[in-house]
C-alpha cells in the first residue's frame, strides 16, 4: 500500500513529517512529544497507546503549543496488524513504554511498512530483537537506534567527551545517581531487570574482569551529593577502552537508600539465578515504597558524572563532566531527541545501531544544555612551558 507521506531525501537530510510515540501518554512519552513539536516546526506527533483517555489529555495540552500538529492513535503493541496499521503513514517510531516483550512485533512492522525507529528499552530482549532484524532493515533502507535514552545510551558519549585529548593510558570512571520519590512500580521493572542480570566488571590491564566488592564513595553534584556506588557492567561500554586507548574504565551506579541497597538489591540477583524475572514485581513494589519512605538526597533528579585522569602531551591532566537534571524523565527525553536528530539529519546508515555508537559527544552536550540540562565541563590541562 502506498504511504500517505513519503520520506524524502533532500540534500542528505531525512525529512520527517510524522513521528509516532508508542507510550505517548506516559511520563517519558509526553516529555518527548513536547520537545519534538518545539524542535521540529514542520513535524506532526502521533501519541499512541492502548487507552484513548490519557492520550487525549496529553494531546489537548500540547495542541495549545502546537495547533494541528498533535494527534492520537490507539495501538496494541502485541498485535502485528494493529502496529502495522498505526505505522502506515509514519516516518519515525519512538518507543517510550516498557514493552520489550513486543519489540519483535514492532521491529517486524517497521520492516514491513518501511519506518525508522528509536528504541528506549534497556531490556536485553529489545536489543536482541532489533539485531535480529538488522539485515531486513538494511534491505529496505531503514534504520533503528536502540538502547537509547539515559540508561543505556548516555554513558558512551559522555565517556568519549571526558577522554578527549588524553594520552593513552588514562583512567576513567563514570557514575550515575537518580532519585525520584514518586517513581511508579511499572517504571522500576527495568531497573530490577538490570539488578538481576548485570555483571559486576571493570576494565583494567587490557581486559574486563570481576570488579569484586568495590563500593566507592563518589562525589556527584548539588542534587545527589556524595553517594556510595556499586560497580555495574554496561555492554555499551565494552569496546570503548580499546577505541579510546584507556588504561582503565569503570562504571558505577548509586544506590537508592539503605533499605533498598542492603535488603533488596542483593536478593534480586540471587532470585534471577533461580529463574529470570523471579520476584521482579515484588522487588519493584518494594523499591517504590522505599523511595517514598526514605530520602538520602538533597533533591530529586538525576546526575551523571565522568572523571578522567591521565596525561596530555606527557603532563598530568584531569577532566570532569557533570550532567544534572531535576527531571529524570526530561533528561531521558532529551537523550532520545538527540537520536531523533541524528536520523532527521541523515547521519545514520540503514541497519541497527546503539545510541552509544551513534550520537557524537559534543553535539549531545550542546543539545542537553540548550534543553535546560545542567552541563558542567571542567578540564585541568597542563600549562605550556615558559619559553627560555
Amino acid at each position: 500500500m502506498a504511504r500517505t507521506l513519503l520520506c524524502l531525501q533532500i540534500k542528505g537530510v531525512q525529512c520527517m513529517k510524522q513521528i509516532l510515540i508508542l507510550g505517548g501518554a506516559g511520563e517519558l512519552g509526553r516529555r518527548l512529544a513536547r520537545r519534538l513539536v518545539t524542535r521540529f516546526a514542520s513535524v506532526s506527533v502521533v501519541l499512541a497507546g492502548r487507552r484513548s483517555e490519557p492520550l487525549e489529555g496529553v494531546a489537548k495540552a500540547l495542541c495549545a503549543e502546537a495547533p494541528d500538529r498533535v494527534r492520537t492513535r490507539l495501538v496494541d503493541a502485541a498485535d502485528p496488524k494493529s502496529v502495522a496499521r498505526a505505522l502506515s503513514d509514519i516516518d519515525l517510531l519512538v518507543t517510550a513504554a516498557p514493552i520489550a516483550a513486543h519489540v519483535d512485533t514492532i521491529a517486524s512492522a517497521c520492516v514491513e511498512v518501511g519506518v525508522d525507529a528509536v528504541d528506549s528499552h534497556a531490556d536485553p530482549r529489545a536489543w536482541a530483537a532489533w539485531r535480529d532484524h538488522r539485515l531486513a532493515l538494511q534491505r529496505v533502507g531503514r534504520r533503528c537506534i536502540a538502547q537509547a535514552g539515559l540508561h543505556p545510551g548516555l554513558s558512551p558519549p559522555v565517556v568519549r567527551a571526558a577522554a578527549a585529548g588524553f594520552d593513552a593510558g588514562a583512567r576513567l570512571v563514570i557514575a550515575m545517581a537518580m532519585y525520584e520519590r514518586n517513581t511508579s512500580t511499572s517504571s522500576l521493572l527495568e531497573i530490577v531487570d538490570i539488578m538481576g542480570t548485570s555483571e559486576l566488571k571493570t576494565y583494567e590491564n587490557g581486559r574486563w574482569g570481576d570488579a569484586g566488592w568495590s563500593f566507592p564513595q563518589i562525589e556527584f553534584g548539588p542534587r545527589m551529593g556524595r553517594r556510595t556506588c556499586f560497580p555495574l557492567f554496561l555492554d555499551e561500554l565494552e569496546g570503548l577502552p580499546e577505541d579510546l586507548r584507556l588504561g582503565s574504565l569503570a562504571a558505577y551506579i548509586a544506590g537508592y537508600n539503605w533499605f533498598s541497597d542492603y535488603l533488596v538489591s542483593p536478593v534480586v540477583p540471587l532470585l534471577y539465578r533461580l529463574r529470570p524475572g523471579l520476584g521482579r514485581a515484588a522487588a519493584a513494589r518494594t523499591i517504590a515504597w522505599t523511595l517514598r519512605r526514605f530520602r538520602p538526597v538533597k533533591r530529586d533528579g538525576c546526575e551523571v558524572v565522568a572523571e578522567a585522569e591521565g596525561t596530555v602531551d606527557g603532563r598530568p591532566a584531569r577532566a570532569r563532566i557533570l550532567i544534572g537534571a531535576d527531571d529524570t524523565w526530561g533528561l531521558t527525553a532529551t537523550a532520545l531527541l538527540a537520536c531523533v536528530e541524528q536520523i532527521h539529519e541523515g547521519r545514520v546508515a540503514p541497519g541497527v545501531h546503539r545510541m552509544g555508537d551513534t550520537v557524537p559527544p559534543e553535539p549531545l552536550l550542546d543539545l542537553l544544555s540548550s534543553e535546560g540540562v545542567d552541563v558542567r565541563v571542567t578540564r585541568s590541562r597542563p600549562q605550556e612551558k615558559a619559553s627560555a
